[in-house]
């Protein structure tokens, strides 16, 4: 918050990573958006027309799907994000549910499109996991083949779609084979990280879509055996 106030006027839009879902499906204000720096910041950020859109995080894919597989949960869900939004005064919401399960597809689906036309003229902002082409990804491709996220109904309901391209690590198998007996388990290759935005870019209008940077590294012990079998420990 510190350097966010001092560089206050170089920034469109501060995304707070606030929120997350419990194990019971209550939304948890995990940073204390209501404490006074908080407060006094998002103050200052409105004075000078920053946006201030938070977070809400989930990464339960089971219990994800029971959530947006069942009406009223999932009417209750959005009714509760509605609330949060209106009730702090916010710019909008950012949906970020990870791991969800590809049963639930088009539930997640009817879910961002009913959250977007509750949010009236408020922003629903999108954080996608990065997806790697599925040649690259398995050595034999699944058929058929099945994902989590509709990118076409995506591009529909959400205003701005933000691509996790980071955390590559060992996901892309032709990128690993290329590198050959070389340590390889980039945070993000560029190489990979273009590869991400061309196949997203079949389906997202590219002016909806924010690519993430990564500001991280990992540390790996890298053992290898006379045979050149390369193994990885975070």
């Amino acid at each position: 918050l510190k350097s966010a106030s001092k560089n206050i006027k170089k920034l469109d839009t501060v995304y707070p990573f606030a929120f997350e879902v419990d194990a019971s499906g209550d939304i948890i204000d995990k940073a204390g958006l209501n404490d006074r720096q908080w407060r006094d910041f998002i103050k200052l950020a409105k004075k000078n027309k920053v946006e201030i859109i938070p977070s809400i995080a989930w990464f339960d894919g089971n219990q994800i799907g029971l959530m947006l597989s069942d009406k009223d949960r999932r009417e209750d869900h959005i009714d509760d994000i509605v609330r949060i939004v209106k009730k702090g005064k916010y710019d909008g919401i950012n949906i970020d549910y990870e791991g969800k399960n590809a049963a639930n597809i088009n539930d997640f689906s009817r879910f961002l499109e009913e959250l977007n036309k509750e949010l009236g003229s408020k922003l629903l902002t999108c954080t996608i996991e990065a997806r790697t082409p599925a040649v690259d990804l398995y050595k034999v491709v699944p058929n058929p083949l099945t994902y989590a996220n509709d990118y076409k109904e995506i591009a529909k309901h959400c205003d701005r779609i933000e691509l996790m391209t980071y955390d590559q690590q060992r996901a892309d198998l032709t990128l690993n084979d290329k590198r050959g007996a070389l340590p390889y388990a980039p945070v993000a290759d560029k190489e990979w990280v273009e590869k991400v935005i061309k196949l997203a870019l079949q389906d997202f209008p590219k002016d909806k879509v924010l690519v993430g940077i990564a500001t991280y590294g990992r540390a790996w012990d890298v053992t290898v055996s006379p045979a050149g079998y390369v193994d990885y420990t975070r």
